[in-house]
């Protein structure tokens, strides 16, 4: 899918009601769900980030730390997904 396709799946996704979360299988699958949307905003905008200059020389301190951030923030989804999958929260 394009980008375009995924940012119109996802601008579908969000503006739907949510269905009625009665159980906590179905809480949890609703978590994962936006918690994948916000990954794929996350890796989008890392992406757009980077120059080709930056891949050569590395970043600055500045943006080292923040990436080193971002780099977590990624960490906490995947960990996240990993276990909510496994229903292991």
């Amino acid at each position: 899918m394009s980008l375009l396709e995924n940012l119109k799946t996802i601008e579908a996704a969000v503006d739907a009601p949510f269905r009625a979360l009665t159980t906590d299988q179905a809480f949890m699958l609703e978590a994962v769900k936006l918690t994948d949307f916000a990954q794929y905003f996350l890796n989008l905008a890392v992406s757009l980030a980077g120059t080709p200059l930056q891949a050569e020389t590395g970043f600055t301190k500045r943006r080292a730390i923040v990436m080193g951030h971002v780099v977590r923030i990624e960490k906490l989804y995947d960990a996240f997904r990993y276990h909510a999958s496994r229903h292991a929260l």
